[in-house]
């Protein structure tokens, strides 16, 4: 799809005269080819062209605490109920957040705390399942730790792969993201007050 599609598609309508320096951008999904497919990697170079697969940051909902697993505990505890309206779901979850358990939140930070590692381990991608520790076992058994401590080959490996990167570069690709995305919020903003 990218070689034969995608990148000859850029190549055809890039304005002549511009840079030929491209960022293709993909989600971290599986079905997408590795960023450093070397089919693609030559496609990329060819005809003096410097353009770069590149996989979006882990933005899953992995990474963060309240989509990883306390919506999931709210949302499966609001489903015991049967809402028909909006206020039928604002009761209902109310209900539901007097019944989550004082545990789940440190339950929850320690899944996390795993799941960075993982990500750590498979160098940014998202191609890991979220391990199971066993953590009502360890916590019947007093043995449930307050932190998950990082493996040290990963987290040296993580560090090693950081010291590779051109932080320059990832901080002016960061940098044009972020004006991209207050640009969009603000395109938001004015259709909201237009009432669209």
């Amino acid at each position: 799809m990218l070689v034969d599609n995608v990148i000859p598609a850029i190549r055809a309508k890039w304005p002549a005269g511009e840079t030929k320096c491209v960022n293709i951008q993909q989600d971290n999904a599986r079905p997408h080819v590795s960023a450093k497919d070397p089919t693609v990697a030559a496609a990329c170079k060819a005809d003096a062209w410097d353009m770069e697969i590149v996989c979006q940051p882990p933005n899953s909902p992995d990474m963060n605490v309240l989509d990883l697993v306390f919506f999931r505990a709210i949302q499966t505890l609001q489903e015991r109920h049967n809402c028909r309206t909006v206020q039928d779901v604002v009761a209902a979850t109310e209900a539901t957040w007097n019944e989550v358990s004082m545990e789940t939140p440190d339950s929850n930070f320690m899944t996390l705390q795993s799941c960075l590692q993982e990500v750590i381990k498979a160098a940014g991608d998202n191609n890991y399942k979220i391990p199971h520790m066993g953590k009502k076992k360890l916590a019947l058994a007093g043995k449930l730790p307050e932190t998950v401590a990082c493996d040290p080959t990963v987290f040296n490996d993580g560090c090693t792969r950081l010291g590779e990167e051109d932080i320059d570069k990832r901080l002016r690709v960061l940098s044009q993201e972020i004006a991209e995305a207050l640009e969009m919020a603000e395109i938001c903003n004015l259709l909201e007050d237009m009432g669209l």
